[in-house]
C-alpha cells in the first residue's frame, strides 16, 4: 500500500483560494478521463461540470486538460464540442 501526503495547500499572494497542485499520475489521470468524455462526445460544459465535481478543479484548469487531451491526437482535429445546443 503507497501512501501519498499531500502539502498543505498554498495561497499565494492575490488568490483567493488554496490548492493542491496534482501528481503527474493524477494530471494523466484526469486528461485520460478528459480524452475519454471527448471521445464518447460530451460538450465542453459536461466536461467541465463532470471534471470539477470530480477532482475538484476550477474552470480554467478544465479548459487546459481538454487542450492537452485534444493535442495529444486522442480525437479527430475537426472534433469542437464547445459550442451548446
Amino acid at each position: 500500500m503507497m501512501k501519498t501526503f499531500q502539502k498543505e495547500p498554498v495561497i499565494r499572494s492575490g488568490q483567493r483560494r488554496p490548492y493542491h497542485k496534482g501528481t503527474h499520475r493524477q494530471i494523466r489521470r484526469r486528461i485520460r478521463v478528459v480524452a475519454e468524455l471527448l471521445r464518447l462526445g460530451a460538450r465542453k460544459w459536461e466536461i467541465h461540470r463532470i471534471i470539477k465535481k470530480r477532482f475538484a478543479v476550477q474552470w480554467r484548469q478544465c479548459d487546459r486538460y481538454i487542450a492537452t487531451a485534444r493535442a495529444q491526437g486522442t480525437l479527430p482535429a475537426n472534433s469542437d464540442n464547445s459550442s451548446a445546443t
